[in-house]
């Protein structure tokens, strides 16, 4: 259910509390916006007192609410929210696909090219994420480079991260628990031989390049697709550019 209101603060308690009063099981409910105020509200009916549709008049009826649009689902299990409002990432648009989804593009891309074009494609990408950061933030620091790591981590990418950081010798080794693109290797190869990383070391290689200001060069030593519990990655300046 999507809710146009006019104060997201005020109209949220009067929301949750029809929903409870018609024993409607909120199960998500977010506000958002600037200029349209949304309350987004996902919410199971199987044990409600009355359906969707009527408790959208009754809302509409409420101070603060002006409109009330019910989104059903298509099909079992699959609930398209086709009028909220797309998703952003640094004030720019943002797109959401499956792992698998990106893994059947790099199934194509590695076996044409051996591994360098997913490489490269991700290495500026890491540059691209460093810098976007560093300008949110207006600094290159280590709590930048923290930014684009936990960014990447809410996003799905990993679940969780450990950096080992010598800003002298301008190194580190970037620990990784479920790697999104070596998990869906394993999954799909099962163990390997050896580590099987492209896009996220390239990624990797371009954070730390621009961070560091010298082409940089990360190396997977450990690897969850060849058997190991995370993914471990040593990161050095590139001496053979």
């Amino acid at each position: 259910m999507v809710a146009e209101v006019e104060n997201i603060s005020a109209s949220l308690p009067r929301i949750v509390e029809a929903f409870s009063r018609h024993g409607v099981e909120i199960e998500y409910i977010a506000g958002y916006g600037r200029n349209s105020k949304i309350v987004l509200v996902i919410a199971d009916f199987s044990k409600a007192s009355g359906n969707a549709k009527s408790l959208a008049e009754k809302l509409e009826g409420a101070p603060q609410v002006r409109r009330v649009k019910v989104i059903s689902p298509r099909t079992r299990g699959l609930l398209i929210l086709e009028d909220v409002m797309p998703i952003s990432y640094s004030g720019k648009r943002a797109i959401i696909q499956s792992t698998s989804h990106f893994y059947s593009i790099i199934e194509g891309l590695g076996e044409a090219s051996g591994g360098a074009i997913l490489w490269h494609l991700w290495y500026r990408g890491g540059r691209h994420s460093y810098k976007t950061h560093e300008r949110i933030r207006g600094e290159n620091s280590v709590e930048t480079l923290e930014d684009v790591m936990l960014s990447c981590q809410v996003s799905g990418w990993w679940k969780r991260t450990k950096i080992a950081y010598d800003g002298f010798r301008k190194a580190a080794r970037v620990r990784i628990w479920d790697n999104w693109e070596c998990s869906e290797i394993k999954k799909n190869l099962g163990i390997t031989s050896k580590p099987q990383s492209q896009l996220v070391r390239g990624f990797l290689s371009g954070v730390f390049s621009e961070h560091f200001g010298v082409e940089m060069m990360a190396e997977e030593t450990k690897c969850i697709a060849a058997g190991d519990p995370y993914c471990e990655f040593e990161i050095k300046p590139n001496t053979l550019k």
